[in-house]
């Protein structure tokens, strides 16, 4: 899997594309309360790489969005 922040002025709010092989996980990086939201899954992407992803996101929040904020404000 691939996290992946976009750099071209990318609109709010504060979020991280993930890519697998069998599809593409949006997650929400939630500033306010430090949390981790999934906000789009492709369909065939199994329930416990959704999980993984959002464990590794909150895991690595604090870095995850310091980049989006670096490149997108």
């Amino acid at each position: 899997m691939r996290f992946q922040i976009y750099t071209r002025n990318e609109h709010e709010p504060p979020h991280v594309h993930v890519h697998l092989p069998d599809g593409e996980v949006v997650v929400i990086l939630e500033e306010a309360v430090q949390a981790v939201i999934l906000r789009d899954a492709a369909r065939n992407v199994r329930t416990v790489d959704v999980a993984r992803i959002l464990a590794i996101a909150e895991d690595h929040f604090e870095t995850l969005i310091a980049v989006w904020s670096y490149y997108n404000r």
